[in-house]
């Protein structure tokens, strides 16, 4: 069964608080300036039934309506930290009633997905509710949410998550990915398959960057590991990204590393990718700068699952 993690959200209600005033930030605080108008459920309509009496009447039934009293978001947060979001609700209409609406957010696959749902108690005529809740977001770059039934839209910047070497992030695809180290060195030897062994130096001015990775299946299906190809390595404060460089790598030392179309030797591995609890291990290689340590190099992982796609870095 094919399951992903999405935005993990627990609510807390305060219904039928009385407020003077409108308490809190004010509608568009750590957002866009949306519109606050007013949402109606259900209206006005006649009654078809005859009365006893001679006069036949027409009967109102109750408006239901509510505003949005205030609204509290941050405008950035980090990739896998919770993210505080706070509504004021006020039943601005002629009877009790809950307040119920959708909190909608756009992936970058296309379409809108439901994050959460705000969901108030009964709320009396003329009073408010305070409904709040904090979100995993596990994508990084710009969320846009909307909350129909309050006409309000807003976006947060979600920046990447940061880790040190030897940390491991787990993605919506239930991959637990981990950079253990990064070595330097002038040269590497391995082994031709007619056993003779080659020692390779780096370019003049250059040395051998060995990023050494490792991704465990914690889903419950077989998948394929992630692709080299995610992985990159960013180099001093201007932050130069470079790509994986092709080395012979016949019987090296190293152990095997993942490659552009994600094989890789594993510990326990099908027809159709890692299987559940797998591991797949190796090390991927860069040419650097000889002048640069290992405190100067940035281990970067960019990749998605067609919702959305995250951004996770690895430092020294």
């Amino acid at each position: 069964m094919f399951r992903r993690r999405f935005l993990a959200a627990t609510g807390t209600t305060l219904a039928g608080v009385a407020l003077a005033g409108c308490s809190g930030s004010e509608p568009g605080d750590g957002g866009e300036q949306g519109t606050t108008s007013a949402t109606t459920e259900g209206g006005g309509g006649t009654d078809d039934r005859t009365s006893e009496s001679t006069e036949s009447t027409e009967t109102s039934r109750p408006e239901v309506s509510f505003d949005l009293a205030s609204f509290e978001a941050p405008k950035e947060a980090a990739m896998g930290e919770p993210l505080p979001l706070k509504v004021v609700i006020e039943n601005t209409g002629d009877r009790p009633a809950a307040f119920s609406s959708p909190i909608r957010l756009s992936g970058s696959g296309g379409g809108w997905h439901t994050a959460a749902t705000i969901q108030t108690e009964v709320i009396e005529p003329g009073k408010r509710a305070t409904w709040s809740t904090e979100y995993t977001h596990p994508y990084s770059g710009t969320a846009n949410f909307r909350i129909p039934k309050l006409q309000r839209a807003f976006s947060v910047d979600v920046s990447p998550k940061t880790l040190s070497f030897g940390g491991t992030h787990v993605v919506p695809t239930d991959f637990a990915f981990t950079v253990r180290d990064v070595s330097l060195t002038d040269s590497y030897r391995y082994e031709r398959s007619n056993g003779s062994t080659t020692e390779v130096s780096a370019g003049s001015g250059s040395q051998w960057a060995f990023v050494h990775v490792a991704a465990e299946n914690r889903a419950d299906y077989a998948q394929r590991p992630p692709s080299r190809s995610g992985v990159s390595l960013l180099v001093g404060s201007s932050g130069t990204t470079l790509s994986p460089a092709g080395i012979p790598r016949e019987r090296g030392r190293y152990p095997p590393p993942l490659d552009d179309s994600g094989t890789t030797t594993t510990t326990t591995s099908g027809s159709e990718g890692l299987e559940p609890g797998g591991t797949a291990s190796g090390w991927i290689a860069y040419e650097v700068p000889a002048d640069r340590s290992v405190s100067d190099l940035v281990v970067q992982w960019r990749e998605g699952d067609g919702v959305g796609r995250w951004t996770v870095r690895w430092v020294a």
